[in-house]
This record gives structure tokens, C-alpha cells and sequence, in this order.
């Protein structure tokens, strides 16, 4: 392995796969039906139409393009730390409802220059069989969810959709209409 690896790798303090306790499955539902859930899909709706417009939004969001990859990350500044774990977890449920399947979810503790941070991931892959004949349909592409904690304190979510340009696959579906789903409750 080279030097860069294994510092990556030395920096790992813990992984393993990501469970919620059952107290947080009973919360769950009743966040997403509540207000200010809405509020917050409504808000990330409109900040991620209006960066697209080069206008700021209530959300402070980064953005990320470039061949294959569309993402986008917000910044957690107003909602403590379970009210994001709820939100990756109900976009890991509309995604799912959209016909994809949720090939892992972990967990990893990481040490980065002394700073402690916790990544929470969701990975889901389109349940679309493979045609050797004809483009394969992969509807958005890969989906990962993430959301990083510096220090025991929310710090970001991050949206992120990889896909296939070659010819054995179909154009995906647009990355705005992966938020517009994402935020359909909202707005």
C-alpha cells in the first residue's frame, strides 16, 4: 500500500454498518409529517433553484458537476443532530419507492487532524435488470447519502448521484428531478 493509503486508512478510528434504535424509528415518521420538516423541503427546494439561477437561498449549499457526478451539499447550520439522520433516512425511503435498493448503509468514526467526525451513509443502486441489447435504463444513477458530524455537532448532508455515460446505458433522469422528489412535501 502506498504511504497516502495508509495514512487514509490509519485515520479510520471505527466502521461498521449504520442501525437506528427503535426509538428513533417511532420519532421518525412523526418528524417527516411535522411542520418544520416541510419547512426544510420547502427551503432546500428553493435554494436549489435559486443557486441554480446564480441567486442566493434560506440554505447554504454547495455544488458539485462534472462528468458522471451531480451532488450537492447543505450545510447544517439551524437543526440539531437527529433531524438530519431523519432527513437521509426519508430520502432513503422515497428513493426506495422509486424502485431502487439500498445496497448499504454504515457508519464510520474517522480521526481527521485530531478532529472527530462521524459519516452516516446511505448507498442505493437502481433495481433495473441489465439488457445486453438496448441501453439499460439506470433512472438518476447511484445514489449516496451522506451526513458528516464534526466534534458531536451537524455539519453537512450531501446529496450525491453518480451514472454511466457510455452507450450500454440510458441518459439518467436529471438531478433536478431527484430534488424535486427529495423535496416534493415541501413545495
Amino acid at each position: 500500500m502506498s504511504a497516502e493509503v495508509n495514512e487514509i486508512m490509519s485515520k479510520v478510528i471505527s466502521s461498521g454498518p449504520l442501525e437506528r434504535p427503535d426509538w428513533f424509528k417511532t420519532g421518525f415518521a412523526a418528524e417527516v409529517q411535522g411542520k418544520r420538516f416541510s419547512r426544510f423541503l420547502g427551503e432546500l427546494y428553493k435554494s436549489y433553484y435559486n443557486k441554480k439561477a446564480g441567486m442566493h437561498g434560506p440554505l447554504e449549499l454547495l455544488e458539485e458537476t462534472r462528468p458522471g457526478v451531480d451532488a450537492i451539499a447543505i450545510i447544517c447550520n439551524e437543526f440539531e443532530i437527529d433531524f438530519f439522520r431523519i432527513f437521509i433516512d426519508h430520502i432513503r425511503e422515497l428513493v426506495r419507492s422509486e424502485g431502487y435498493y439500498l445496497y448499504t448503509s454504515d457508519a464510520r468514526l474517522l480521526d481527521k487532524d485530531g478532529v472527530e467526525v462521524l459519516v452516516e451513509r446511505h448507498y442505493l443502486k437502481p433495481s433495473v435488470p441489465i439488457q445486453l441489447q438496448e441501453a439499460n435504463e439506470q433512472m438518476f444513477g447511484n445514489i449516496t447519502l451522506e451526513y458528516v458530524m464534526r466534534q458531536g455537532r451537524a455539519d453537512h448532508v450531501k446529496i450525491l448521484r453518480t451514472y454511466y455515460s457510455d452507450r450500454a446505458f440510458a441518459a439518467p433522469r436529471s438531478f433536478g428531478e431527484l430534488i424535486d422528489l427529495i423535496t416534493e412535501i415541501g413545495h
